[in-house]
């Protein structure tokens, strides 16, 4: 029997108790960098101002972002993988 909440939410079919613990160790990593970006966000936000961060540095990490999240969309990787991918995308644009 699978996770019927899993399987409708997010489109993964997880039957043993190790799929299940795998997905929700994939989901709270993108919580936890959630929470460890918002501060950072917040505080560009106030300050209106990015400038600690280097141009080269932010072009650098957002290609790599980018790349990584092409490479999910091309390969049909999970839900976790492809939310992970965006959630960094987003990330490195709002910075």
């Amino acid at each position: 029997e699978y996770n019927h909440f899993i399987a409708e939410n997010f489109g993964e079919c997880l039957y043993s108790a190790r799929e299940v613990s795998s997905f929700m160790v994939g989901m709270s990593s993108l919580l936890f960098w959630i929470c460890c970006q918002t501060p950072q966000f917040f505080a560009n936000y106030r300050r209106k101002s990015g400038k600690a961060l280097s141009k080269w540095f932010l072009i650098e990490w957002f290609s790599g972002d980018a790349l990584n999240l092409c490479g999910c969309i091309l390969t049909r990787q999970l839900i976790t993988q492809f939310a992970t991918g965006v959630l960094f995308v987003v990330v490195d644009v709002t910075m």
